[in-house]
């Protein structure tokens, strides 16, 4: 559950809900990741989970700067209620069903994130903060295709 003292995203085109909003998608992409490291058999998904982890731990690292820089939020240091729910579902789900439901879990927070992403990069006046937005998207986009290639080109993403 998302702490109290952890930033609400109050408007995802200002530079810092845009900010916030993509530290919480990170913190749930490392939190899943770990989760779904512990217990797949799969190694196809456990070296995607490794990749993601990496990968998310960077841009957690350079957006939580860029908040800092703001000075305005600080990066959120837990997840928010919705990316917990995914985590405890995730850990709750049957053995047989888990990496199903991770790979449907990925597919729907990447979506998000490549809109997130995308959308604020088409309007961001700061261009560290554009060039940020475009790459992170593209790296949403490169996961996204990943998890299509380990059977999620099957799933669905989750209903909100």
């Amino acid at each position: 559950m998302a702490a109290t003292d952890d930033p609400e995203i109050s408007d995802v085109n200002s530079p810092e809900g845009y900010l916030v909003a993509a530290c919480y998608d990170d913190l749930y992409i490392l939190a899943a990741a770990k989760a779904i490291k512990a217990r797949s058999p799969d190694p196809e998904i456990r070296a995607l989970a490794t990749r993601l982890e990496t990968r998310h731990v960077q841009l957690l690292a350079i957006q939580s700067t860029f908040l800092a820089d703001l000075g305005g939020a600080a990066a959120p240091s837990r997840l928010s209620a919705r990316h917990a729910a995914y985590v405890a579902d995730l850990e709750a789900a049957a053995p047989r069903e888990r990496d199903r439901l991770w790979l449907t879990q990925q597919i729907t927070v990447l979506l998000d994130s490549s809109l997130l992403h995308t959308t604020f990069s088409l309007h961001a006046d700061d261009p560290r903060l554009k060039s940020h937005a475009q790459a992170a998207s593209l790296s949403a986009q490169n996961h996204l295709d990943e998890v299509r290639r380990l059977g999620g080109d099957k799933l669905r993403p989750l209903a909100a």
